[in-house]
């Protein structure tokens, strides 16, 4: 194997996981800036190629993602306790065949009723929310999310939540609201870690639902219905307990991603004063086109969202390891090698995006970029394996922005990462009552 250059050695190891460990962002960036597009380096947990351009990294996900895997303390984040779903699925022609079975569940016509959902839920959380008080945005959005999935996923509702309209359940709050699980890839002051929202050991509701919708089928119009039919006509293809691994992974999908966005977003809106143009298009929207997708693609809230999650995105940094050894340039890549990739930088590149620091909604006003930033642009990852959720999430996010506009300014608070005092908009009305 010839490795790319770059600081690999056991002596430089150290001073590299220093230098990841204050910033993993500037520690890439002149990982590239020294090395160039394909370097190579080492954390103490063995050598890593660190891709750094556009076209290769497509290339990459979409002609090598077969000989790609999640690293380990990845899919633990992932699986948990419950085995594999399509986000940690290792075999391409299970993975292909999973994927293609779950596509239709996101399609379009589908996802413009699970915005109604998102909307009046949102109206709902926010409800609870006092003038002049302050709130910690991510636990109130990951409430949220946890009620959103349920709802889409299950037909169900949190315990302690329910609107008491004859949903199939009632899920217990831990297992809608999940555990915090830290994944770490290496040891001491050398590993790498990622926490994330995953599904706690105990489901015991959530598995009851599955139960009782197997025992005693009923379409309710949610994935597990779909799922369940699913089973029944091709159950070598979709067993039991590959539906009861992916409704739990669906549960948690947007666990992470989705409150670590619209944190970022109010934090965006703050800073660069948006707030009183962000709230004059959520009160001008008449209903129809708060909900409709065609409207929220080009609105300026999604212009926003987007701009924002281009600046941070959520998942900075996309982490691979060789399963089956390919060539990268003149470089082979044998199995077991480590392989990143960061849209956090590449969001940042001047190659790709003019004026890359700054915060210009403008780049989306049309719902589209140009080729050559739409390549570099990818805040949901890439390839065949980017999220299958991506669309449904961004227009969940862009009705449950506008849902809290119409009603509410939001302000950090001074020296707090995700606390914000709530401020009620003069003649604010719920969705509902609008």
């Amino acid at each position: 194997m010839t490795l790319p250059p770059g600081p690999v050695d056991a002596q430089n190891a150290r001073l590299n996981a220093r230098f990841f460990g204050r910033s993993p962002l500037d520690f890439l960036s002149h990982l590239s800036n020294t090395f160039g597009d394909v370097s190579s380096f080492d954390l103490g947990a063995g050598p890593i190629v660190f891709v750094h351009d556009a076209d290769l990294v497509r290339t990459l996900f979409r002609f090598h993602e077969a000989d790609l895997r999640k690293p380990v303390f990845l899919r633990d984040s992932n699986a948990g306790h419950w085995g594999d779903g399509l986000t940690t699925l290792d075999d391409p022609e299970t993975w292909r065949a999973r994927r293609q079975l779950l596509l239709p569940l996101f399609r379009a016509s589908l996802r413009a009723p699970r915005l109604s959902v998102a909307a009046e839920l949102a109206e709902a959380i926010t409800a609870r929310w006092q003038d002049g008080e302050p709130i910690d945005l991510v636990h109130e959005v990951r409430v949220l999310i946890s009620r959103i999935a349920l709802r889409t996923v299950l037909d169900a509702d949190l315990e302690g939540h329910s609107d008491g309209h004859g949903r199939s359940g009632l899920v217990p709050y831990l297992e809608g609201y999940g555990e915090d699980f830290t994944a770490t890839m290496g040891s001491g002051e050398r590993a790498v870690q990622m926490t994330r929202p995953r599904a706690p050991s105990n489901m015991d509701g959530v598995l009851a639902i599955i139960r009782a919708r197997f025992d005693s089928f009923v379409d309710r119009g949610d994935v597990l219905s779909a799922l369940v039919k699913a089973h029944q006509m091709a159950p070598e293809v979709l067993s039991k307990q590959d539906v009861v691994s992916e409704i739990i992974q669906m549960l948690f999908a947007g666990h992470l991603t989705m409150p670590s966005a619209l944190t970022h977003f109010w934090y965006d809106i703050a800073r660069y004063g948006l707030d009183r143009k962000l709230a004059h298009e959520a009160t001008t929207l008449n209903n129809a086109e708060r909900l409709s997708i065609a409207t929220l693609g080009t609105s300026r809230t999604m212009a926003i969202l987007r701009e924002s999650m281009r600046l941070t995105p959520p998942a900075p940094i996309l982490y691979r390891e060789v399963a089956r050894g390919f060539r990268v340039r003149e470089y082979q890549l044998d199995e077991g090698l480590g392989v990143w990739v960061c849209p956090g930088l590449l969001h940042r590149d001047p190659r790709y995006f003019s004026q890359p620091s700054e915060f210009q909604p403008n780049r989306f006003a049309t719902g589209r970029i140009p080729p050559v930033s739409a390549k570099a642009y990818m805040p949901f990852g890439a390839g065949p394996r980017v999220c299958i959720a991506a669309a449904q999430s961004l227009s969940q996010m862009a009705v449950i922005i506008q849902s809290i506009a119409r009603n509410f300014e939001l302000k950090p608070v001074s020296g707090t990462t995700n606390q914000f005092d709530v401020l009620r908009r003069p003649g604010a009305q719920n969705y509902r009552n609008s």
